[in-house]
């Protein structure tokens, strides 16, 4: 294994039962793939390939491989950004964070394998409205755990969303990493992933192409919060610039003129972690998460 965590082609045994993309797809469940992996059912297709749940006959438990798409695999700067982010993402090792264990190669095809986390993502509970205060506060509690995991490991989350938090059926929460070195100053990451793909989420710092820090992440999450607790994110507009601006005027309406009946505590929580001054808001998620504390001891939230 090298230092990027990618298995070099003598150590993995080589795919000879599928090739491109598309015939990957037609593997049906029981197909097996490297005389290794028993194909359960396909979970996921995106514009990066498909991932499908499968079964490691060696160690006898269910994972999830994601087959890169030919056209990902085939551009070597795309492929290198790839072992990039699974080379760092391996250092983190926490309950909270999706774990990403290795890049594997059968002949002409890549794949990455991941932790299964049998869940749904985060805008399934959030498209039936506004969060209930407890719901909303365990999984922002969560959220800070893991997202404090990925920082003390030096790294930020580059693209939290709600589609970036995963949660299960007994109150697990896991956030799905896409990882950078802390500090870092993009050329062009943050502009390609976070400014167009998700810019209702976007902290200002990114938007002047700041340096990056955990009060970048403090503050996406503070978005996050907003829209858990009253139903809607705190910007809207179809215009991606406009609303990119609104990020860096930091003009959202109080929580509590949306939903009433949320407490001032957690109101002020809220807004500070969303100021515009990355100095004004929680400096960790850790603080972040330790001025929930009294909030899970207010009456109708214990």
């Amino acid at each position: 294994m090298d230092d990027a965590g990618v298995a070099s082609t003598d150590t993995v045994a080589q795919m000879s039962d599928a090739g491109p993309l598309m015939e990957l797809e037609e593997l049906e469940p029981g197909t097996m793939v490297a005389q290794r992996y028993r194909v359960i059912r396909q979970v996921h297709r995106d514009a990066v390939g498909l991932a499908m749940l499968v079964e490691d006959t060696i160690w006898g438990e269910e994972i999830v491989l994601k087959f890169l798409h030919p056209a990902v695999a085939a551009n070597e700067l795309q492929l290198k950004s790839f072992i990039e982010e699974l080379r760092v993402a391996r250092k983190v090792i926490h309950e909270n964070v999706l774990r990403m264990h290795d890049v594997l190669v059968f002949d002409n095809v890549y794949a990455l394998s991941l932790e299964h986390f049998p869940s749904h993502a985060l805008p399934e509970e959030l498209k039936h409205g506004p969060l209930t205060v407890l719901r909303g506060l365990r999984i922002s509690w969560d959220i800070c755990r893991g997202l404090n995991a990925i920082h003390q490991a030096g790294l930020v989350q580059r693209e939290l969303t709600p589609e970036h938090i995963l949660l299960n059926y007994t109150g697990g929460v896991k956030i799905v990493g896409e990882f950078l070195p802390m500090h870092a100053v993009e050329n062009n990451a943050v502009t390609d992933a976070a400014l167009f793909h998700a810019p209702r989420y976007t902290a200002p710092e990114c938007v002047r192409q700041g340096a990056l820090d955990a009060r970048t992440n403090v503050y996406t999450l503070g978005v996050i919060m907003y829209e858990m607790f009253t139903g809607r994110a705190p910007y809207a507009d179809d215009n991606a610039a406009a609303l990119l601006l609104q990020h860096v005027e930091g003009r959202p309406i109080p929580p509590r003129q949306l939903q009433a009946t949320l407490s001032e505590e957690l109101e002020g929580i809220i807004l500070q972690a969303m100021a515009v001054d990355p100095a004004q808001r929680f400096q960790t998620t850790d603080s972040l998460r330790r001025s929930m504390v009294a909030l899970f001891k207010q009456p109708g939230n214990a």
